[in-house]
């Protein structure tokens, strides 16, 4: 919200009132001797932000222009930015209640939709998959059904508000009233419904996911290419340079233009992606810049990126190398060395870095090869005993413990 906005909400109460506001109100009585008692419900309005094509609603805008009716069935025609910023000057105490529909709605896409009513504006913002916000354990809520997805929600279903509180939605107005007024996500688990009618258990952000980018056609989606944790903007270990052009799941395979990773977040998570078209250009783990011109070569780059992420080395299982019969350089079927615990490790996943003691080789092992983690680095020194000669080395850089696994014999 910009801080204009802000300012002007400071002084004048809105209230976004339909036809049927049973649907949407949250009436709060304000008590002031210099303030008439009114109705205030919690509108789209104040949630929109202003833009040079019109107010900006979630995943799309109401365009220029529109018109406005107050309380007292005035009209404000707002055709541009300088017309919405003007009312919200205006010296006098002004109590919009909605649009005068009939509004045109655009989409990231540029499509555009006609809103006839305040109920079909609900839906339209309840219906906008997130491009962001989420974490471990959160997701923003939406209305997920047969508009944006291959899965329904079943009902009923929790959310959870911005400060811990839980509210049920029992059906799909219900949901839409919540979206409306205020940001909640989802309460995992809960539940979604799949084109035949069976019931899928959605136990966390990860499985979320997996789930709706399933539904993209074509195999062109992999998660274990492209992967929340790092961004939609990465494919294997590559950085796409944006604009790329996409190929969308329609009848004609329709070829788009996305210049954001925000745009390309929507698609992928919508199930309007087939595959990106080529030539394809990226960039490497070390900012050189690669065209790929087809499907094959691609897949050849993404063997190469060895399930490591750009930044990301895993030094935890190149130490576990070392414990392995047949792991020395002379092919001798003996490990190089046994490891003195307990040792500590920095394991990255979903962007963050934990730190965790390991205390045996088990524990080693399932941290890098698991498919917890990202990578898993060690946080030096280390202490190991030599096979050959029980000796105890301390190993306190990267080169070291390469140039130990190189030698050992």
């Amino acid at each position: 919200m910009n801080n204009l906005l802000k300012y002007a909400l400071g002084l004048f109460m809105f209230a976004f009132i339909s036809c049927n506001k049973d649907n949407i109100d949250d009436t709060i009585k304000i008590d002031d001797p210099h303030t008439p008692e009114i109705s205030v419900t919690n509108s789209l309005l104040t949630r929109s932000l202003t833009s040079a094509e019109g107010l900006e609603m979630g995943c799309f805008e109401v365009l220029y222009p529109f018109t406005l009716i107050d309380i007292d069935n005035n009209n404000y025609t707002i055709s541009d930015e300088d017309d919405w910023n003007n009312l919200l000057q205006d010296s006098n105490l002004i109590l919009i209640v909605d649009f005068i529909y009939p509004i045109t709605i655009s989409d990231s896409n540029g499509d555009e939709t006609t809103i006839q009513n305040t109920d079909q504006l609900v839906e339209a913002f309840s219906t906008c998959t997130p491009t962001g916000g989420w974490a471990e354990g959160e997701f923003p809520a939406y209305n997920i059904n047969e508009s944006n997805s291959c899965y329904n929600i079943h009902y009923p279903i929790s959310l959870e508000s911005q400060s811990g509180s839980v509210v049920v939605a029992t059906n799909e107005e219900e949901l839409n009233t919540l979206l409306a007024n205020e940001l909640y996500f989802f309460d995992f688990p809960f539940q979604l419904e799949d084109e035949t009618n069976a019931i899928i258990t959605v136990n966390n952000v990860d499985e979320l996911f997996n789930l709706l980018m399933s539904c993209n056609p074509g195999g062109g989606v992999d998660t274990s290419v492209i992967d929340w944790h790092e961004g939609f903007s990465y494919i294997g270990c590559y950085e796409i340079v944006f604009p790329v052009n996409v190929i969308l799941a329609d009848a004609t395979g329709t070829t788009i233009s996305i210049n954001t990773e925000e745009q390309l977040i929507e698609i992928i998570l919508s199930g309007q992606f087939y595959n990106f078209a080529f030539p394809l250009t990226v960039t490497d783990e070390n900012g050189q810049t690669l065209v790929f011109i087809d499907e094959n070569e691609l897949s050849e780059a993404l063997d190469d990126c060895s399930g490591i992420t750009p930044g990301d080395f895993n030094t935890a299982l190149l130490l576990l190398t070392g414990t392995l019969s047949d792991s020395t350089s002379t092919g001798v079927n003996e490990a190089c060395y046994s490891i003195n615990y307990p040792i500590t490790v920095l394991a990255k996943a979903g962007g963050a870095i934990q730190t965790i003691v390991l205390n045996s080789d088990a524990d080693l092992i399932n941290v890098v090869l698991s498919g917890q983690y990202v990578s898993a680095e060690i946080s030096y020194p280390i202490s190991v005993t030599l096979i050959e000669n029980n000796n105890t080395i301390t190993i306190n850089t990267d080169q070291e413990l390469f140039d130990l696994l190189v030698n050992c014999n």
